[in-house]
């Protein structure tokens, strides 16, 4: 008599599916993993001398950690020798945004790298050496709870952010260390507005006197020569550009930089130092300096009248002050409104600072001249003279680069849009995106024979995160979009895209993938030429 099979006799499970048990002590199961690929992260605030003798202890701490928990070799060591985990910083982010945030790119790094899977554990010395920032703190916790790995400490008891308890203590010691870092910083920030109130020179000396030494803040005859040259200057009409290309021209050595730089000379002229006022711009000033005006530096008594520095001055206050109204005056002229660094290039020029010259990979500026015989204006993108950081050996038409993105971008587009009109997408929002896209761009020329075209990265079709390059690897860094059939590239673009950088781009980061965006698979290959007409 045959027994009936059953329904758990008629099929096969893997053996990889039969570990898949549970457990109630979840956390030291997870704490009891070694982790192969280890990855170790010290951090020291201050090194003035970079000897990096801090963070080399910390190594050894690490190292000692590591063996005796008994996981595999560091396969990656996170070292931010001399950097702050406190000190915020204003960033402007590809969408437009303004934030304030610590800048560590190591620690950064290290975030991506156990998220992908590069490491599989971490070793750091201790908290405070780690975060000083809850928001650090959180963005760490987030991929610890995502990608289970450990998250250790060499010091303080063997902290494991793997465990919820430690992660809680973790979170409450970081708002003390926050707190310790907030105390310091009032106190520094107290005596140096004491110091200034006493008209004692605070932060870098400036050029024109002695930086280091017993003669700190003494003149410096040659110097001083070459400042009050650039004051009188200015005042008879030279801008700060011609001021330093005369200056680099001339060989005259500059502070602290292999050339002379307009963004040097402008500095120089809106420093009161010069005029033996005193410069304060830290945290007890009410009002921010505003950018572009000299006096916004300017600390006053009581009674409104500057205060006057215990150094020797090198011009007049009255020549200073002189030029500060002559420096406004030019601003309002060339329509610069007050609180602005400057006008904004990108309404000039599309490309300006995108592309970039294949010889020394500089960014490309928008320049304009007319032509003798004619008179015609002629536009095109060149690469600065050897004395504003460039070479000078490449140049491009704007009209030719211009039409050859719009044009690629507007064929892009109405690829996208005829896609979705022919039912492989059926999205009314999708169709009234791209064409709404499209009727931005405008109706534009055919290029010409001469230059041929690829689609544009995979992520975002703006002009903007576009490549004009030789092929190259990587996603959306170097498309190739535009080449001289008859001669190697003129230049290459580095791309803006948010995608690049390993951020999403601003319209998807609230959802998934806009269905306006092309995926990976549908991408041509950089590698592949396509026309327009395609």
């Amino acid at each position: 008599m045959t027994t009936a099979v059953t329904v758990w006799e008629d099929f096969d499970v893997p053996a990889h599916a039969r570990g898949g048990q549970v457990t109630l002590n979840l956390y030291d199961h997870l704490a009891a993993y070694a982790p192969k690929r280890p990855g170790a992260y010290l951090r020291i605030s201050s090194d003035r001398f970079g000897l990096e003798a801090g963070v080399d202890r910390q190594l050894e701490d690490a190292e000692d950690s590591r063996s005796r928990l008994r996981w595999g070799p560091f396969a990656k060591i996170y070292r931010e020798n001399d950097t702050s985990a406190f000190k915020k910083r204003k960033v402007v982010k590809p969408d437009g945004a303004i934030d304030w945030m610590v800048l560590r790119p190591e620690f950064r790094q290290l975030l991506a790298d156990l998220a992908h899977g590069v490491i599989d554990g971490v070793i750091f010395y201790d908290l405070d050496r780690l975060v000083r920032q809850p928001r650090d703190l959180e963005d760490l916790i987030d991929i610890v709870e995502y990608v289970k790995r450990p998250v250790t400490g060499a010091t303080g008891g063997r902290m494991n952010l793997i465990n919820d308890s430690d992660r809680h203590m973790a979170r409450m010691m970081c708002v003390m260390a926050l707190k310790s870092s907030e105390d310091t910083a009032r106190r520094v920030a107290r005596q140096h507005l004491s110091a200034a109130q006493n008209g004692i020179a605070q932060g870098r000396i400036a050029y024109g006197w002695v930086r280091k030494g017993e003669r700190k803040v003494q003149l410096v005859p040659d110097e001083t020569d070459v400042v009050v040259r650039i004051f009188q200057d200015f005042m008879s009409g030279e801008s700060a550009y011609s001021i330093a290309k005369a200056f680099n021209a001339e060989g005259i050595k500059p502070p602290a930089a292999r050339t002379w730089s307009s963004t040097m000379i402008a500095k120089m002229l809106r420093n009161p130092r010069y005029a033996g006022m005193v410069s304060y711009s830290g945290k007890h000033r009410v009002q921010a300096a505003t950018a572009g005006d000299g006096w916004s530096l300017v600390l006053f008594d009581d009674e409104g009248r500057p205060l006057l520095g215990t150094w020797e001055p090198i011009v007049a206050p009255k020549l200073w002050s002189q030029v500060q109204f002559e420096w406004q005056r030019r601003r309002q002229k060339a329509g610069i409104k007050p609180g602005e660094s400057g006008t904004a290039p990108a309404n000039r020029y599309l490309l300006s600072g995108i592309l970039r010259c294949h010889k020394c990979h500089r960014g490309l500026v928008g320049h304009k001249y007319k032509q003798r015989k004619s008179g015609k204006i002629i536009l095109n993108y060149m690469c600065p003279p050897s004395d504003r950081g460039g070479c000078g050996g490449t140049a491009i038409a704007a009209l030719t680069a211009d039409s050859a993105v719009e044009e690629a971008m507007n064929a892009f587009l109405r690829k996208q849009l005829q896609t979705s009109k022919t039912g492989l997408d059926q999205s009314a929002d999708t169709i009234a995106a791209l064409q709404a896209r499209l009727d931005c761009t405008g109706s534009l020329p055919a290029p010409g024979p001469a230059v041929r075209t690829t689609p544009p990265c995979a992520c975002c079709p703006r002009p903007r995160c576009w490549s004009i390059a030789a092929p190259r690897t990587g996603p959306c860094r170097s498309t190739p979009l535009l080449r001289k059939r008859s001669s190697p590239p003129a230049s290459i673009i580095r791309t803006s895209c948010p995608s690049a950088y390993g951020a999403s781009p601003p319209a998807t980061r609230a959802g998934p993938a806009s269905p306006t965006r092309p995926s990976p698979a549908s991408a041509a290959s950089p590698s592949t030429s396509w026309s327009p007409a395609s």
